[in-house]
């Protein structure tokens, strides 16, 4: 299993809890050279990939009596705007 990520000591957790048959490799899926990094390390130890999940992004936790209109961005609005929609304490976004 290669697992990849930007943060070492993060990347060090997971290879330390997946056990054995790991290899981790500091990157960012979301830059071109990291992915060539990361495929560069596969394919010197292996000849082929079984699966591959690529996923560059960040959440920002919020409580749920603290969330508005504005923490959407601009994605799942049909799933949040019914549950803000009928409380008049919370801003328009």
């Amino acid at each position: 299993m290669f697992v990849t990520g930007g943060r070492q000591e993060e990347l060090d957790k997971a290879a330390a809890e997946i056990g054995k048959n790991v290899t981790t490799v500091r990157g960012d899926v979301s830059k071109l050279e990291d992915i060539e990094s990361l495929h560069n390390a596969v394919a010197a130890q292996k000849k082929k990939i079984d699966i591959v999940l690529a996923n560059a992004g960040f959440v920002a936790l919020k409580l749920t009596p603290d969330v508005t209109l504005s923490h959407r961005g601009g994605r799942g609005q049909d799933l949040i705007d019914p549950f803000l929609s009928d409380n008049p304490s919370r801003d328009n976004g």
